[in-house]
């Protein structure tokens, strides 16, 4: 639960500070009509480049830990028992950090075109 907390606080921090760099940028691309996802591409992009990071290690690890009916991992092991939920665990966590970034993502943009480019 810390490392999801601080992972939003270091996307938080990451889009406040690419909203001071390219707000001006941001705010007259929305006043000139661009599209909302086209506006805020590049964060967009880092956020399904880690959701897709993020599946495939989770994937890859639930695989490795389930029990496979070739005895090399019992099904009374504890750990293969839980590899299920633990999976399931890591998902909704991804999840729910991707969900929180791209609010943020919402909630700077809108207030960056508020303040007309002024972020902060």
């Amino acid at each position: 639960m810390a490392s999801l907390i601080v992972a939003a606080g270091v996307g938080a921090i990451a889009a406040t500070t690419h909203r001071k760099r390219h707000g001006r940028r941001m705010f007259v691309r929305i006043a000139a009509g661009d599209a909302w996802a086209r506006v805020n591409a590049g964060p967009l992009v880092v956020e399904a480049v880690v959701l897709a990071a993020a599946a495939v290690v989770i994937a890859n690890t639930w695989w490795a830990g389930r029990p496979d009916g070739s005895g090399r991992i019992s099904t009374l092991d504890p750990v293969a028992r839980s590899t299920d939920a633990a999976g399931l665990i890591a998902a909704v966590a991804v999840i729910a950090l991707c969900a929180t970034q791209f609010a943020v993502i919402a909630w700077s943009t809108s207030v960056t075109t508020r303040k007309r480019g002024r972020a902060g």
